[in-house]
């Protein structure tokens, strides 16, 4: 095995994606997605050099076939003439599709395929379609506070009278956090950032909310006032190449607990507001530790981890992260405690949301048995692993996010002979 590609690091590049091979067999495309949109875009290299160039702008993958690239700009399906002896397009990109699902950012991932015989095949975004839906401990569930859309990751504010939540735009496929008001129905749009914006997190006194955010080039933590105005800033700190999404913030609002992409997987991170910020490893291992949760009293961190080879809830002190106790049984995910730290709430891999009574305020943890109390029908877990519910402070009812009953899905469509329509 050789490096096929090198990165020039004044292009402050990503990710390099979805290579594809021309007629010669020795020329080859690749996507290169980096924080300097004049290096994003379609390159070409061969496999006996070191150089490449740039053929074409494009904020995702291409395709080539029949003497054209195949490439997607905001959901709109467009062709260009291009020479693979000469290396290079020429004329104006012609549209042939409309509502195509791409993913932008990193990945750079279109919904389309193109075969030799001339058959080219799209698709549209396909994302759950999910409604938040309240329930008592009994599972009885009450009327949602919004109409059904993408949604993941609901946050309930410290005072109870708002949630927070990343909803995806299903043309886009980009996420971006709205507040609904409990009591009134109303939804607010916070950000507006054309790439995802999602992880929310609320500060300790409700007043901001801390997110994940795709524009700085990778995934990087940013807060913004809830109530009025416009500014956004990245979180001082916890500046890193790879992708970071925050997960919780103390009560006392001294600590962010935040997860961090690594080659290894991911890791829980720290992040100390007072003084100078500082960000070190709280829990870094072969294995992908997520979705952390401080205890109200901010002793002890619960987590989720696959180091038995499937996830399960766990626990550790805080700050020394010294011995870990395991909380769920036959696997489990998205811990979320009780405000006064006497139950630990989390899902099943069966799909039950299940407590934990547990004793947060001596020198040692404890917890007692998990009991099942209700079935959720939640999308399935994936990286970098949203969660899916909030509990309110009483730990009485839960918001979750619920898959809504799809029985038909979006079709795709097949065009025979496709470059016909380019002579037209």
């Amino acid at each position: 095995m050789t490096v096929a590609t090198k990165v020039d690091p004044d292009q402050a590049v990503i990710s390099q994606y979805w290579p594809q091979f021309l007629p010669d067999g020795r020329h080859f495309l690749y996507y290169q997605y980096g924080s300097k949109p004049e290096f994003r875009g379609i390159y070409v290299t061969a496999l006996d050099t070191a150089s490449s160039k740039r053929i074409l702008e494009s904020d995702g993958m291409a395709l080539y076939a029949s003497g054209h690239l195949v490439f997607v700009r905001d959901g709109t399906l467009f062709a260009q003439a291009f020479d693979d002896h000469e290396l290079q397009t020429s004329g104006d990109s012609v549209r042939i599709g409309d509502h195509v699902g791409y993913w932008g950012a990193g990945n750079g991932y279109a919904a389309m395929t193109v075969s030799p015989a001339g058959i080219l095949a799209h698709g549209p975004s396909v994302g759950l379609t999910t409604s938040l839906r309240w329930h008592e401990r009994s599972g009885t569930s009450a009327r949602p506070p919004a109409a059904p859309a993408q949604y993941s990751s609901p946050r309930l504010s410290p005072d109870q009278k708002s949630v927070v939540v990343a909803m995806t735009d299903a043309a886009t496929a980009h996420p971006d956090l709205w507040v609904l008001g409990l009591a009134r129905g109303t939804t607010s749009r916070l950000t507006f950032d054309p790439l995802a914006d999602w992880f929310p997190v609320w500060s300790a006194d409700g007043g901001r909310l801390l997110f994940g955010s795709g524009r700085s080039g990778t995934t990087a933590i940013f807060e913004k006032a809830v109530g009025g105005g416009q500014e956004e800033m990245a979180v001082e700190g916890v500046r890193a190449a790879n992708a970071t999404y925050p997960n919780d913030v103390s009560g006392d609002g001294r600590f962010l607990l935040f997860v961090q992409a690594t080659p290894r997987g991911y890791d829980l991170r720290v992040l100390t507001f007072a003084g100078e910020r500082t960000s070190s490893t709280f829990l870094g291992t072969p294995f992908n530790e997520v979705q952390g949760r401080f205890s109200p009293n901010a002793r002890w961190v619960a987590y989720a981890s696959d180091e038995s080879g499937r996830f399960e809830v766990y626990v550790r002190p805080f700050p020394a992260a010294s011995g870990q106790t395991q909380i769920s049984i036959a696997g489990g995910m998205q811990p979320e405690w009780r405000r006064d730290g006497k139950e630990l709430f989390y899902i099943s891999a069966d799909g039950k949301l299940t407590e934990v009574p547990v004793a947060t305020d001596g020198p040692t943890f404890s917890a007692g048995t998990p009991h099942a109390l209700f079935d959720v029908e939640i999308p399935e877990p994936n990286p970098p692993y949203p969660t899916d519910y909030a509990v309110t402070a009483d730990g009485q009812r839960f918001l979750v996010n619920t898959v809504v009953d799809q029985p038909t899905r979006p079709a795709l469509t097949v065009i025979l002979n496709w470059t016909a329509d380019l002579k037209k």
